[in-house]
């Protein structure tokens, strides 16, 4: 039910997806388990920036990337955040 997803990672342990909307002000976590199956989805990341209209909300994100740290990325239309 991700309104418009632009962008997915993995944390560097592979235990956390991260999922980008572009419809939407939120980047979305999940947990992965051993098998590879998601759960526990949490709004993880507030994105800045975003504009809201008679449609809802848009952030503009497109594309998501994380570092050997565990930091996590987003483009947006204001910029990376």
């Amino acid at each position: 039910d991700i309104a418009r997803p632009n962008g997915l990672v993995l944390s560097p342990d592979s235990h956390v997806l991260y999922v980008a909307d572009t419809l939407g002000e939120w980047v979305i976590a999940f947990d992965i388990d051993g098998a590879g199956r998601a759960s526990r989805r949490r709004p993880f990341a507030r994105l800045a920036g975003v504009t809201r209209s008679g449609n809802g909300v848009r952030s503009g994100a497109d594309g998501i990337a994380v570092d050997a740290e565990g930091r996590v990325y987003v483009a947006t239309q204001i910029g990376v955040q």
